[in-house]
C-alpha cells in the first residue's frame, strides 16, 4: 500500500519595515528554499501564499485576515498541511490551527553543527500534541 503525500500549502511573511526586519533573505528565494525543503521531506506542494507586513502579528503571525484566506485557499487546494517559512510561537501555531484545521509546520534556521553552518527543521504542530516532529538532513 502506497503511503499518502501530504499537500502542502506555503505561507511566507515578508516584513517589509527596515527597523524591524530580522534578516535580508529575499522572500522569493526563502519560499523556493521552502518548496524544496517540503519536497525533500515528501510533501506535493499545492500552492503558496505571501503576506506583505510590518510586523508579526502578535496572535496570528500572519493576520487574521490572512489566517482566514489561508483557511479557505487550503480548502480549496484540498492542503492536508500549511508550512510556514519561519519560526512561530507556540500560541501563533494554537490560533492558527484552531482557524484553519489542518497540521501546521514551521521552518527554523538554525546554526547547524559546524559553526554557522545552516540546518533547517521542520516542527509540525499537532492539533491534540505538543509533540515536536522534526525532519532533519544528516
Amino acid at each position: 500500500m502506497e503511503e499518502k503525500k501530504e499537500r502542502a500549502l506555503l505561507v511566507g511573511l515578508n516584513i517589509t519595515s527596515t527597523a524591524r526586519k530580522t534578516d535580508d533573505i529575499d522572500i522569493n528565494e526563502s519560499m523556493a528554499e521552502l518548496k524544496e525543503l517540503a519536497k525533500a521531506a515528501g510533501a506535493e506542494v499545492v500552492g503558496s501564499l505571501i503576506q506583505n507586513r510590518q510586523s508579526r502579528d502578535a496572535a496570528f503571525y500572519v493576520g487574521k485576515g490572512k489566517v482566514e484566506e489561508i483557511k479557505a485557499y487550503s480548502d480549496s487546494l484540498g492542503a492536508t498541511v500549511v508550512i510556514f517559512n519561519d519560526e512561530l510561537s507556540g500560541a501563533h501555531i494554537r490560533n492558527i490551527e484552531e482557524v484553519v484545521g489542518i497540521k501546521i509546520i514551521e521552518v527554523c534556521r538554525r546554526a547547524g553543527p559546524l559553526e554557522g553552518a545552516p540546518c533547517c527543521c521542520f516542527y509540525l504542530a499537532y492539533s491534540k500534541a505538543d509533540l515536536p516532529f522534526d525532519y532533519r538532513e544528516k
